[in-house]
């Protein structure tokens, strides 16, 4: 024993007292026990070495120890952020909803008509905090659409009025507007150069009529008399004279909406009583000559009819006159000189319809038929009636109104089209010249909402609607190309009375008059713009979008089998004939229908074309042979093998799609002769097909079992792979890819999709209610829509921004502020990040109008 042993012997004699065996189990356990106890002299060296090795393994576990603490606690650090990141993206996604759901009911104003703007900004908040998040949200999207379509393009011009509005007049000559205002003055306002100039006439006045072809207008008193006044847009009205020695007075009760005098086309001034009706000559000086009176007894009404005729209502007969300088004498010209009527006249369509109505119904009546339809609707103030659309807008007296609503009624039919409503009462209707469009507005009559809106009386449906801050209590359509119209505000408190001049979006969404049943259409983009081609039983048109001029079209005796537009100039189509499908042609006239002209010449059985009309699928010896359409071009053609039907080249002519394969569907390289993507055959119908502009994806629409559903594929070409698939409701009509991996889909059940192929996400459907037939983008990211529906007579084009960026681009462009913080914190959003329309936020603050 060393001292060192002996030290350890003092220091523990207990244990050295017990046999060694026992003491070196109380120090390290049983493990050591049963080898320490088989020597007799004490531990062997490998049981020393063992017990060295046990102490080296505590100090280790202590070191694993500490480091898994640190892990542990790191681990807990990066949970509780990751949970704290989570929470906040759960926060935000929560606001945005809520923000969503606020900018929804403010866009359907069930709160108040005025907070478009507000809607709007609401909307791109939501839209923006989805996206950032990586979720497409497709109501964000349709209420950013929604709102970014009623918003105006332009600034909207106003100018303040010294007094309320009465009465605005549209100056077509001079392109200014005359105001009649409550205190007696008279102004003159012009949207050209933004100034407004008044006078004071010193006569509380009733009604103020433009003398046609002329810079002078007449205006009644509440005494009766008649004064003229000349314009000038760059001063005040002028007083002429007031006309004196009438045989009558010249009366008019604008609370009620009548007048018992006024102005025709050609004109002549007209002026009833009781009993007579008197006519006079306008001349230069706008003095009234060449008076002519004619009685009449038990006179009702006089309204205009014509440009030189009128209409007179007396015993429940209204008849048509002519007013000559001669007298007023019966027409000779009208269809039907005399036509029953009950009550009062509420509209006039010369020529062609004529509406009255007393208390509890309204009579309308074809001029050319001389059949009435009746319809219960009581106290009716207003018809208004277009003969090219055969639609009447039925507008009930504001009083009476308790739907506050017009009704749409098809003369053709009869039956009731569809309802425009406002939130408060309705009171005044007026259709515009020359366009399908018709205005409403809710202005003088409590309650009202303060806006005016603009319908498609074809659809029912509001293209654009002004909110304004008080009761619209006039209106006025501008003419020309500025799309505009005038209106008049009488704001409640001390804000001072408004004219307001506000843009509407014409071509934004644009009516094809199409009478025929449409069997094929497809819009096409070139340098220049849009050309929409519609095929109809009996011909085929080109429309230039936006363009309200004559179609180009020509004329087939068949239904075309195949349709497009070889540039932007010649239709070319596959139309069936005795010796097979043969192609035709014809270049696009301008008026007059050209015929198409199917030469002997020209290639038969021809199965499919590109669709830029450059290249043609035929059959030729059992096998499919791609040449180009050019008759000049003389190369020669390459034909592959098999049976295969041809369903679709692409546009560079290098890629064939087949199909009627027992197989599936093949597609091939027609430069290699060779397939290189094979689609296994699914049940079903092959409903459409699209190539990308690049050709590298295609894809398929294929209708399942009653073509309640279809699932639309996407391939890639090159590697013969499906890249995504989504199902659908119904059967699908078209489809066009676009940017950012969006394919545009339009179905038959009344509606188009925009879907994320490649991260297999609905981004947006837009409800349209009605099968699209053909949709397409252009080269600016927009969606271009065509439908022609199989229930109305017409075919309609809609315009659609087709992505987020495009929208955020377009609201910024016309509504370039954003929300305060103070705005948020309403919504329930704080301490978060804001969309801001900059050019830091990645989107293009121009925008571009449609």
């Amino acid at each position: 024993p060393s001292s060192a042993c002996q030290q350890q012997a003092d220091t523990h004699p207990a244990l050295w007292d017990e046999p060694w065996s026992s003491k070196l189990h109380h120090v390290l356990g049983h493990d050591l026990r049963e080898t320490a106890a088989g020597s007799a002299n004490g531990p062997s060296d490998e049981t020393v070495n063992a017990i060295v090795r046990s102490f080296d393994s505590v100090r280790q576990d202590v070191r694993r120890g500490l480091i898994f603490a640190v892990i542990a606690i790191s681990l807990a650090i990066l949970t509780a952020t990751a949970i704290w990141f989570w929470q906040s993206a759960r926060v935000e996604r929560d606001a945005a909803t809520a923000n969503l759901i606020s900018a929804q009911a403010k866009l359907e104003f069930e709160d108040a008509r005025n907070t478009l703007p507000l809607s709007v900004k609401l909307a791109r908040e939501a839209a923006w905090r989805l996206l950032d998040h990586e979720r497409s949200n497709s109501e964000a999207f349709g209420v950013l659409l929604a709102g970014t379509r009623l918003l105006p393009d332009a600034e909207i011009d106003q100018l303040e009025l010294p007094a309320p509005v009465a009465q605005v007049l549209q100056r077509t000559e001079f392109g200014d507007l005359l105001l009649r205002l409550e205190n007696r003055a008279l102004c003159s306002a012009s949207h050209s150069v933004r100034n407004l100039y008044c006078i004071d006439t010193s006569r509380t006045n009733t009604h103020i009529a433009q003398i046609p072809r002329s810079a002078a207008f007449a205006v009644s008193d509440e005494s009766g008399k008649l004064c003229m006044y000349f314009a000038n847009p760059d001063t005040a009205p002028r007083f002429l004279h007031c006309e004196e020695n009438l045989p009558m007075e010249f009366g008019s009760d604008p609370g009620q909406e009548t007048t018992a005098w006024f102005i025709l086309d050609n004109g002549r001034m007209i002026a009833y009583s009781d009993d007579r009706i008197c006519s006079w000559k306008i001349d230069e000086s706008a003095a009234l000559s060449a008076q002519t009176c004619q009685l009449f007894s038990a006179l009702d009404a006089v309204v205009p009819y014509k440009d030189n005729s009128i209409l007179v209502m007396r015993n429940n007969r209204a008849c048509v006159y002519e007013v000559i300088e001669e007298g007023i004498v019966p027409s000779i010209e009208a269809p039907t000189f005399c036509i029953p009527v009950i009550g009062r006249i509420v509209g006039v369509s010369a020529g062609y319809f004529v509406a009255s109505a007393d208390d509890g119904h309204v009579s309308i009546i074809d001029l050319a038929s001389l059949k009435s339809q009746e319809y219960a609707i009581p106290f009716v103030a207003q018809v208004a009636l277009s003969h090219d659309l055969h639609v009447a807008a039925i507008r009930q007296m504001p009083q009476a109104s308790v739907r506050n609503e017009v009704l749409l009624v098809d003369l053709t039919t009869g039956q009731e089209r569809g309802r425009l409503r406002h939130d408060g009462r309705i009171n005044a209707v007026e259709m515009l010249p020359g366009r399908p469009y018709i205005v409403t507005r809710s202005g003088a009559s409590y309650p009202s909402d303060g806006t005016v809106s603009l319908w498609d009386v074809r659809t029912g449906r509001e293209v654009t609607r002004f909110a304004v801050e008080g009761p619209v209590v006039a209106l006025a359509i501008l003419p020309g190309d500025s799309g505009r119209i005038a209106i008049a505000v009488n704001p409640e408190g001390a804000t001072k009375p408004k004219l307001e001049l506000w843009p509407f979006r014409r071509s934004e969404h644009e009516i094809l008059p199409i009478q025929k049943r449409v069997v094929s259409s497809r819009v096409f983009t070139f340098q220049d713009g849009s050309v929409v081609l519609v095929g109809e039983r009996e011909r085929s048109c080109a429309y230039r979008v936006g363009d309200t001029g004559t179609p180009r079209c020509v004329t087939h005796t068949d239904t075309p089998v195949r349709l497009t537009l070889q540039g932007a100039e010649r239709i070319l189509s596959i139309s069936t004939q005795e010796t097979g499908q043969r192609l035709c042609s014809a270049s696009i006239s301008v008026g007059a229908a050209a015929a198409l002209e199917c030469p002997l010449n020209a290639p038969t059985e021809v199965e499919a074309l590109s669709h830029n009309g450059r290249w043609l699928a035929r059959r030729a010896n059992e096998q499919v042979c791609i040449r180009t359409t050019d008759t000049k071009d003389q190369s020669q053609e390459k034909c592959l093998p098999g049976t295969a039907r041809a369903r679709l080249v692409t546009d560079d002519g290098r890629l064939l799609l087949t199909d009627r394969n027992p197989d599936g569907e093949v597609i091939y390289d027609i430069d290699k002769s060779r397939a290189i993507l094979r689609i296994p055959a699914f049940q079903g119908d092959w409903e459409f097909t699209e190539f990308t502009t690049d050709n590298r994806y295609v894809a398929l629409a294929n209708s399942e079992g009653d073509y309640n559903s279809t699932v639309v594929r996407v391939y890639d070409t090159t590697y013969g792979t499906e890249v995504s698939q989504t199902t659908l409701p119904g059967r699908v009509l078209s489809m066009s890819f676009g940017s950012d991996d969006i394919l545009a889909i339009g179905v038959e059940q009344g509606g188009a999709y925009l879907w994320n192929w490649r991260k297999n996400t609905m981004v947006a459907r837009m409800s349209l209610g009605y099968p699209v037939q053909a949709l397409s983008f252009d080269k600016n990211g927009r969606l271009l829509t065509v439908a022609g529906s199989r229930t109305q007579p017409y075919t309609e084009l809609q315009r659609w921004s087709a992505s987020y960026q495009a929208l955020f681009s377009d609201s910024c462009g016309k509504l370039p502020e954003s929300l305060e913080s103070s705005e948020l914190e309403r919504y329930g959003i704080f301490d978060a990040p804001r969309f801001v329309c900059s050019k830091g936020s990645g989107f293009d603050e121009q925008g571009s109008a449609f």
